[in-house]
This record gives C-alpha cells, structure tokens and sequence, in this order.
C-alpha cells in the first residue's frame, strides 16, 4: 500500500516504505527506505515531520507472531542462504591456515614451558 506524504523541504516520499528514521552524529537525521542499500541523509525539519507521521500512523497492522514468522520467511531463507555462503568460502579456509602459522611462528620464539598454542 503506498502512502505518499510531503515534506517541509517540499520532497515526496511513501511512508509504507520507511525501515527506520535515526538521529545520526551531528544532529543529522538519516532515514532507511525499503529497496535502498544505504540510508538517506535528510533534514532536521523533515525528520521530525516524518517522525510524526511515523507515530500517528493508523493504517500499521498487527500481526500475530505466526503471521509475522511467515512474512519474514523469505528474508530468513536469504539470510541463511548469505550465512552458509559465507561459512563455504574459501576464506575460511586461508585464515585457518594463516593462523597455524602464526600459532607456530609464537611458539618457536617461546622457551619450552611456555609456550602458547603447543606443548
């Protein structure tokens, strides 16, 4: 559903796409749209009238925690898809090999007794 509303600054935007409005360093506000890879930097004036807009929405529904489960669905299934991808990745594997490295290199400077990672 597209609710459209206008600005102080004069721009347009659907406030059903609206993730999450947040005070950002500086007193800047930056807002975080549905479909955007990266927050938009907006004025304090539209901040705030957007963060009323926000609180006094009425058309919000509330779901019950099955139906909300059921709606996150696809985020979860692309969210495990990104975790088990990252889990395969070769890079693991490097870092593994990487660290042993580094694990003998501190136990050779070490003297016997006290050493680190081996005994």
């Amino acid at each position: 559903m597209k609710t459209p509303v206008e600005l102080p600054s004069g721009q347009i935007l659907d406030l059903s796409r609206c993730i999450f409005l947040r005070l950002a360093k500086d007193n800047e506000y930056e807002l975080l749209m549905d479909g955007y890879q990266q927050s938009i930097q907006i004025s304090t004036p539209d901040a705030l009238r957007l963060k009323q807009l926000l609180i006094t929405r009425k058309d919000i529904p509330v779901w019950s925690p099955a139906q909300q489960l059921e709606r996150n669905e696809t985020a979860m299934r692309k969210l495990r898809e990104i975790i088990d991808r990252d889990k395969d990745n070769s890079y693991s594997s490097e870092a593994q090999s990487f660290f042993e490295g580094f694990q003998q290199r501190v136990d050779e400077q070490r003297p016997i007794g006290q050493k680190l990672f081996s005994e």
